[in-house]
């Protein structure tokens, strides 16, 4: 059984991904219903609905690769 919401939170790398590098030079991209936006600093792609928290704890000092939302 599949969980309602199992797409990535953030995607490492976004430039070297196969399919979707393209949505870095476009600034977003939708993968499984779900859109996301490219931050071009870390070269990942985050999710919509996420991107104020992530924004939030990049700002306070958190590493893009640590930050975990459910906490």
């Amino acid at each position: 059984m599949r969980r309602k919401n199992d797409t990535p939170i953030v995607i490492m790398n976004a430039s070297k991904q196969p399919i979707i590098s393209i949505g870095a030079k476009f600034g977003k991209v939708w993968i499984n219903g779900k859109q996301y936006v490219y931050f071009p600093d870390f070269d990942a792609f985050v999710r919509k609905d996420c991107e104020k928290i992530v924004r939030k704890r990049l700002n306070l000092g958190a590493k893009i690769e640590t930050i975990n939302i459910l906490n």
